[in-house]
């Protein structure tokens, strides 16, 4: 503990002080410089302490000067000058970082959880879609329903229109009117004028 005396107008003072001399006291504990600078990042002090301690700058370039204590003797007059040093005690994780913590923390488990509901949704998918409605392949219980699903995805069980049968085809006829029509007055025979007659008006007997 040494004092000094401060030299200048109105007189000396006498101030009581403790602390280095010629040098600046270090931080104990300082979590930034031993983790090279990283700390501070995510780590603050929970606190601080100021103290006094003396640092020698020169002669004449101080404002204070030691003699049996430091006195101010004035700017520029002294060799000491009075340096205030703060001590950070402690060290407590910035909020910044616990949020970060928490983002990552959610995105987890939301990447999760998305994942889950993906593999739950494909083997939904899966099973609705390798059981069919109906067996198309069982030939029993076919329904309308069931023959509509088939007869829509399958082309199985369609129902179609009974094609109606061909009318029976008409005999042929009895004379040939063609034949023999350039001499029909002597060649044809009775009933062959009058069955042409009747059906192509060949062979017709001339009106009176």
């Amino acid at each position: 503990r040494l004092a000094l005396q401060q030299v200048g107008v109105g007189g000396p003072q006498i101030m009581m002080a403790s602390g280095n001399y010629g040098y600046t006291a270090g931080t104990r504990g300082d979590c930034n410089e031993a983790c090279g600078g990283a700390g501070s990042l995510c780590f603050q002090a929970e606190g601080s302490v100021k103290s006094v301690n003396w640092q020698y700058v020169g002669d004449g370039q101080g404002c204070y000067d030691r003699v049996q204590t430091y006195n101010f003797v004035g700017d520029g007059s002294g060799s000491w000058e009075r340096q205030e040093v703060t001590t950070s005690y402690g060290w407590k994780v910035k909020p910044v970082c616990w949020a970060c913590v928490f983002i990552l923390i959610l995105a987890g488990v939301l990447f999760d959880l998305g994942l889950r509901y993906s593999g739950a949704t494909t083997t939904t998918s899966a099973m609705t879609t390798s059981v069919p409605l109906f067996d198309c392949s069982a030939n029993i219980h076919w329904t309308g329903a069931k023959k509509d699903f088939c007869c829509v995805n399958h082309n199985i069980g369609c129902t179609t229109t009974p094609r109606q049968p061909p009318p029976p085809t008409p005999p042929p006829p009895p004379f040939d009117c063609n034949i023999g029509f350039a001499d029909w007055a002597h060649a044809w025979s009775a009933p062959k004028k009058a069955w042409c007659c009747s059906h192509t008006h060949k062979g017709c007997a001339p009106l009176p």
